[in-house]
């Protein structure tokens, strides 16, 4: 028993020895891999890389900050590594030891430090390529920015005219730019690098302003020295000349416009001076605008008074024809209205256009006048010439529409005649086909209705042969006697089918009388509505019921065999 619990002893014994073995070599590699990675930072060309800037000797800023990265890289050396060295050091000790806890924790102060280390050498190393770059760049961006100074220096100079009074301030520019690239250059050859690269910086801003400014700059003195100031000449000689022609002009003051545009053109050129391109381009927009509107007043002006000119002739024409014509009219239509009523105010509108005429003329003599006063202003008479033309145009057309409509009237009264004519014609016809009828005689309704036509047509005879004819009652008139009329002959139409038609109707009733004592008292009551009453449709109606009910369809056969056979009694 002894003797198991002394083997279980050692197994465990050697479990544990085995476990502490394992884990002082997992140390020792992590120890192995952080000296491996500290001999990789020792081996940085950091020292190779200063040793190289040193040889550019430095001056200035750049010197300065050379030093800078120098002192905090022996800093570095001096510290960092051998506290790195203490910290694996001891690691190593305690973990031969087996003292893991204290290893671990000099291990993880190794990882710290080694991450620091790592971090402000990549600084330093990045600081020192800044420094390089620093040359190159400002090797470059001298180069370039001579180079564009030389380009602007020349085009100055070449097209000096172009610049005008902003010459002197571009040669200042161009000459502070100048000692600008000599301290440039005297910072290079010192070395100072850095500041050499703000220098340069500041003087390529300066220069881009001065490459703008030479862009922008002509066009703005082309337009205020040749442009305004020629438009400004051609506009104070057109004015004179103008005025000596007694043009005159509503709502603007033309001299005083172009002393305030002389004033403003001062102004754009003082800021043009002044380098102030932005508010100089707003006011150039400005003159040019204001001059493009006089020339417009100006120019619609003189071209008005050459319309003037060619319409003045052209209107006083028109209105004397207008007036001509309107005389006629009034002539004609008092004329007409000896003979016919004239129920469209013809007369008064006429009167009304005369005086139109009137206005329109007396219109034109005050332009006229203003003309001969010698105080024209030739775009108002020009509209109102223009309103002139328009107002005789629609009084020329009012004048022809009362001159068509009145000259209709005989044409109306000749039509009119033939027609009352034309109805006394149909009347007696109507008449004379009746009477062929030798019927017993005619009902009150319908002779009512055909003396009320013949009416009809007597009082258009009457209206027609009065003095003065009112043509617009005539027309309804006939309109009323031609529906009569045509409702006449129907009537009369229908009379003599229904009597015909009863005659037939009674011959066939015959053969049913005396077998049939309906169709007897339906003879018997035909023949007096027929004789006596004049009442032939009834009578129609009487026998065609009494005989449809003894032989069906009878009525519909005696109907078709009447008008399938039936004579010219028909009125046309």
């Amino acid at each position: 028993m002894l003797y198991q619990a002394l083997i279980a002893i050692i197994i465990i014994a050697l479990i544990l020895y085995l476990i502490m073995i394992l884990m002082q070599r997992n140390l020792v590699k992590r120890i192995q891999k952080l000296n491996s990675r500290e001999n990789s930072l020792t081996r940085l060309p950091i020292d190779r890389k200063i040793d190289t800037i040193k040889k550019m000797k430095l001056s200035g800023s750049s010197l300065a900050t050379l030093d800078k990265w120098t002192k905090e890289y022996d800093d570095l050396h001096a510290n960092s590594f051998k506290q790195i060295d203490d910290y694996l050091s001891t690691a190593h000790h305690a973990t031969t030891k087996f003292r893991f806890i204290t290893a671990r924790s000099q291990i993880n102060h190794a990882v710290q430090a080694m991450d620091t280390l790592e971090t402000s050498l990549k600084k330093i190393a990045d600081g020192l390529q800044s420094i390089q770059v620093d040359q190159t760049d400002s090797t470059k961006e001298l180069k370039q920015l001579t180079d564009d100074y030389h380009r602007a220096r020349k085009q100055v100079l070449v097209k000096s005219f172009t610049y005008g009074a902003t010459l002197d301030k571009l040669e200042k520019m161009l000459a502070e730019i100048e000692r600008n690239l000599t301290q440039i250059n005297e910072l290079t050859k010192d070395g100072d690098y850095q500041e050499a690269k703000r220098a340069i910086s500041k003087a390529s801003t300066k220069n881009k302003d001065l490459q703008q400014l030479i862009k922008e700059i002509p066009a703005l003195v082309n337009e205020q020295t040749n442009e305004f100031t020629a438009q400004l000449a051609e506009l104070k000689a057109g004015y004179r000349e103008m005025s000596e022609n007694h043009f005159q002009f509503m709502d603007i003051d033309i001299p005083a416009k172009i002393r305030e545009l002389d004033e403003l053109l001062a102004k754009a050129k003082q800021q043009l001076v002044d380098l102030h391109l932005e508010e100089a381009t707003a006011l150039n927009h400005e003159i040019a605008d204001a001059i493009d509107q006089l020339y417009a007043v100006m120019e619609r002006e003189y071209s008005a008074k050459a319309e003037v000119n060619k319409q003045m002739p052209y209107i006083l024409s028109f209105i004397e024809h207008a007036s001509r014509q309107n005389h006629t009219l009034k002539v004609e239509l008092n004329r007409l209205s000896q003979s016919y009523d004239l129920n469209n105010n013809e007369i008064g509108k006429a009167k009304q256009l005369a005086q139109q005429i009137e206005d329109i003329k007396q219109q034109y003599e005050t332009d006229k006048q203003e003309i001969t006063n010698g105080n024209p202003v030739y775009t108002n008479i020009q509209e109102d010439l223009r309103a002139m033309e328009s107002h005789l145009t629609e009084i020329e057309k009012a004048q022809k529409e009362i001159n068509d409509s009145t000259a209709k009237l005989r044409h109306a009264e000749e039509v009119a005649v033939d027609s009352v004519q034309q109805f006394e014609q149909e009347l007696y016809n109507v008449k004379r086909t009746v009477e062929r009828q030798n019927l017993p005689g005619l009902a009150s309704d319908y002779l009512d209705f055909f003396f009320m036509v013949a009416d009809e047509i007597d009082k258009l005879n009457a209206d027609l042969d009065q003095t003065r004819v009112n043509m617009d009652d005539i027309t309804k008139q006939l309109i009323m006697t031609q529906e009569d009329l045509n409702s006449l002959k129907e009537k009369s139409n229908d009379l003599i089918d229904s009597a015909l038609l009863t005659e037939q109707l009674l011959q066939y009733a015959n053969r049913y009388r005396h077998s049939h004592p309906d169709v007897q008292a339906a003879i018997n009551q035909a023949a007096e509505l027929f004789n006596k009453k004049y009442s032939y449709k009834t009578a129609v109606d009487v026998l065609a019921t009494a005989l449809d009910k003894v032989e069906p369809g009878a009525y519909q056969k005696v109907e078709k065999s009447y008008f399938d056979n039936k004579d010219g009694n028909m009125i046309l």
